[in-house]
């Protein structure tokens, strides 16, 4: 069987949404997992019912993840949680495949705020971190209908699988080492 094509990319991450009042946009609208992910199982109010954190796999031959719920695809922004460790100090960048409006933040901190209707930028970005070893949260929350789909991943500066960086499981112990110890 052929390897998987895509294997630098997040395999599996955990969404929690819809969130959102109104027709959106929603970038500037504080939303409830703002402050911090709940914890698995934990209902918090979304747009139209209560919402618990799922994780959503991508399919071997894709790179990027739906964010809809495929037994419920309401829209509406949700957030998107990627965990992964790194063995030692590292510096690279968080690359993001998105079309639409997003917050990214790595350990709780914001690192970029984009917004193509305000701003006009290509549908991939790359945002330099400098993380130190042990485990780290990266988080998108977008500001739209949610409607695409999300790839992410970690690369060095040749945009190639920054290698001291590895995917965390969902429901593995992965308390970030400690919250704010990524750098920009």
């Amino acid at each position: 069987a052929p390897g998987d094509p895509f294997a630098s990319y997040a395999r599996r991450i955990e969404i929690l949404g819809p969130f959102g009042t109104g027709d959106g946009p929603w970038l500037e609208e504080s939303l409830p997992a703002d402050t911090g992910f709940p914890k698995r199982g934990v209902a918090v109010d979304g747009r139209a019912r209560k919402v618990t954190v799922r994780s959503r796999a991508r399919a071997n031959d894709q790179h990027a993840i739906p964010l809809l719920d495929p037994s419920r695809p309401e829209s509406g922004a949700h957030y998107a949680r990627w965990r992964i460790g790194v063995s030692n100090d590292s510096t690279g960048f968080v690359e993001v495949e998105y079309p639409g409006s997003y917050i990214l933040r790595v350990d709780g901190r914001e690192i970029a705020r984009i917004d193509p209707v305000l701003k006009p930028c290509a549908q991939v970005q790359r945002f330099a971190v400098r993380l130190i070893a042990g485990n780290h949260e990266i988080v998108v929350r977008t500001g739209d209908n949610s409607q695409n789909s999300l790839a992410l991943r970690m690369v060095d500066a040749n945009g190639g699988a920054l290698p001291a960086a590895r995917e965390i499981e969902p429901g593995e112990d992965a308390a970030p080492t400690e919250i704010g110890r990524a750098h920009v």
